[in-house]
């Protein structure tokens, strides 16, 4: 019999899907502040249709090093006002960003202590747009020490109105 590394799955509450084992070996979930409907809460985050709405939510719902992906989802948009907002502190957790140009997921710094922190080893963030909408800014991203095997991927950085 021929073995191949697509497989079969259907995610509580979510859809069924024929998968990569390289691609998605965890669990897979969905972000998407302007999908209408879009909750932080159980029950949500399985199904692009029925997404979470923030990422940081998400994040704390993955298991760390299993291989879970999070998508965000084509428009999906938050506002960083703190340093806590945006923290990528669960090991191996990999966030990729669906669309783009101006339809790529979007970060706003609207602080100057706006941060985008990697704190765990083996995160993973991909096509998304950090935008800049405060003058002096002083770090975007930060790296933590524990941010071991950290890739940064098609990260676009836009300078904002001001």
């Amino acid at each position: 019999m021929a073995r191949t590394a697509l497989f079969s799955r259907h995610q509580p509450g979510g859809v069924f899907t024929i998968s990569d084992i390289v691609a998605h070996p965890g669990d897979i979930w969905f972000v998407g502040s302007t999908v209408t409907g879009a909750t932080d809460g159980a029950g949500y985050g399985r199904n692009p249709d029925a997404p979470f709405a923030t990422l940081d939510y998400a994040i704390g719902n993955c298991t760390a090093s299993q291989g879970d992906v999070i998508y965000l989802l084509p428009g999906h948009a938050e506002t960083l006002d703190a340093a806590t907002d945006f923290v990528m502190d669960v090991a191996g957790v990999k966030v990729v960003g669906l669309g783009w140009g101006t339809t790529k997921p979007v970060f706003t710094f609207s602080t100057t202590d706006s941060i985008v922190s990697i704190t765990a080893a083996n995160c993973w963030l991909e096509n998304v747009r950090l935008l800049g909408n405060v003058d002096n800014i002083v770090t975007g991203i930060s790296l933590g020490a524990s941010a071991d095997g950290c890739t940064l991927k098609n990260i676009e950085l836009v300078d904002g109105a001001t």
